[in-house]
């Protein structure tokens, strides 16, 4: 299926049949996990008709076959820039089974149990009405989850009434050889990851999968508790609790796990940013090239001047600590030039946009008002990547239009570090720690960076930014 080695129809409802045919054949998880990578659309993975599936493959077959699926990686990096808070709280869970005030167990069976056992929490959580801690492990098989459509979506709506709740979660992720099954727990988390009210840690073994276990955790309120043996589908036994004595020895059993864990990633956000000047000053001490993408052009080669006058203007606390990292951003870029390569993935505005003044500056996103490029600011700002380019060879530049396929920043250094920018509301910056998953975005913004490299020579790169001051 699409291989390359034959031509599209040139009838399309040869490509609807086929897409029918193959709708029908492929219903084992197996066979709809192959689907979802070769497709990138993982709603396959979920409880879909024939009839969806049908149409998922019909518009995948009519490609063309330069137009590549996303991998996990550009699955997930889409996702975060794209997301949107959903402030709507209009949703009523379903809470049938259990009443805390007449029964301190409540044991549930089976996957569907298991579902009904989390509405019920739910309920139990929102009607205290209070901004819970929530502790959270599981290494179970997911199929409970992803096998109803509906309840895929309900979970996700109870997430976000969490956060918008006010409540924070301490998660451990399920230890996995496969990155793509971590991006996709992450992925289930993201309203959490996006309003930095998740702290998200690892366990750095790999274990058999054996035993497994999911712990769900509210200290002052209640637990839920679950174990399997191996892939056992459906989840046997769950059980729900509100007897304080268990509660804390939940509490506690999770803690002694925790202790055993390393930190996955920082997050961090509009009201923590003064804690991104040490991450920023410790960038320079790691020795290894460093490539960074952005939807735009590149922050830290924003003349100074500029970003200190619109901080001038704007005269917020805020604006100091942005331009006090603006400063110290130019501070780490040359002294890593020193003896390092730095390459800018980066997308030029159309002119018409520049002379209306709609670019938008992205170093002032968090201030009161958006700030604009006047047309000599933003000259100004490519005439500073045109001498840096000029006088230092150890910096290089790419201009592609695949830096605007999402409008996250990312700054990758070495094979182990990367840091992902959302640069929209809500502000988000996450420091990637765990190494495998770093990786696999190095890996991405890599090979983006191999694919338009060679279009375009230093020499002709310059050639084209100081055309392009010209057009202006």
């Amino acid at each position: 299926m699409k291989t390359g080695a034959r031509e599209q129809p040139r009838k399309p409802q040869l490509c609807r049949l086929m897409a029918d045919y193959f709708a029908k054949c492929c219903s084992d998880e197996y066979r709809l996990s192959a689907l979802a990578d070769l497709t990138g659309n993982f709603r396959i993975q979920a409880d879909i008709t024939e009839r969806h599936l049908s149409n998922i493959l019909f518009e995948w077959l009519s490609t063309k076959d330069e137009d590549r699926p996303k991998t996990r990686a550009e699955h997930f990096l889409y996702n975060i820039s794209q997301y949107k808070a959903d402030k709507s709280k209009d949703y009523i869970f379903e809470a049938k089974n259990w009443h805390p005030q007449e029964n301190d167990f409540a044991i549930y069976y089976g996957n569907e149990g298991k579902r009904q056992a989390i509405a019920d929490f739910a309920r139990l959580l929102f009607d205290s009405g209070k901004p819970y801690h929530i502790l959270i492990a599981s290494d179970e098989c997911q199929d409970w989850i992803c096998e109803d459509a509906r309840f895929e979506e309900e979970a996700s709506r109870i997430l976000r009434s969490s956060v918008q709740s006010g409540c924070t979660f301490t998660h451990i992720v399920a230890p996995t050889a496969n990155i793509d099954e971590a991006l996709i727990i992450i992925q289930r988390w993201l309203p959490a990851y996006v309003a930095g009210a998740i702290r998200a840690y690892y366990y750095p073994w790999l274990r058999d999968k054996l035993f497994r276990r999911t712990m769900l955790v509210v200290p002052g309120l209640g637990a839920l508790y679950s174990e399997s043996i191996g892939d056992t589908v459906p989840s046997r036994m769950t059980t729900l609790t509100t007897v304080p004595e268990v509660v804390d020895a939940y509490a506690q059993k999770f803690d002694d796990y925790l202790a055993l864990c390393k930190p996955m990633m920082e997050i961090f956000t509009e009201g923590t940013i003064d804690k991104l000047y040490p991450y920023i000053s410790s960038i320079t001490d790691d020795f290894a090239d460093r490539l960074h993408k952005f939807a735009s052009l590149s922050t830290y080669m924003l003349p100074a001047e500029i970003m200190e006058n619109i901080c001038r203007q704007e005269g917020t606390k805020m604006a100091e600590q942005c331009y006090g990292l603006h400063l110290l951003s130019i501070e780490a870029m040359e002294k890593t030039l020193k003896n390092h390569r730095i390459e800018n993935m980066i997308c030029l505005a159309l002119p018409e946009a520049v002379r209306n003044g709609e670019v938008p500056i992205p170093n002032t996103l968090l201030f009161s008002k958006p700030y604009f490029y006047t047309v000599d600011e933003y000259k100004a700002h490519l005439q500073n990547i045109i001498d840096k380019l000029e006088s230092t060879e150890m910096y290089n530049v790419i201009i592609t239009d695949k830096a605007a396929e999402n409008s996250l920043i990312m700054f990758v250094q070495g094979n182990g570090r990367a840091m992902l920018i959302r640069a929209e509301n809500p502000f988000t910056v996450v420091n990637v720690i765990e190494a495998r998953l770093a990786s696999a975005f190095c890996d991405y913004l890599r090979l983006m960076a191999d694919e338009e490299r060679h279009k375009c020579s230093r020499q002709r790169t310059i050639a084209c930014l100081k055309e392009y001051i010209a057009h202006l």
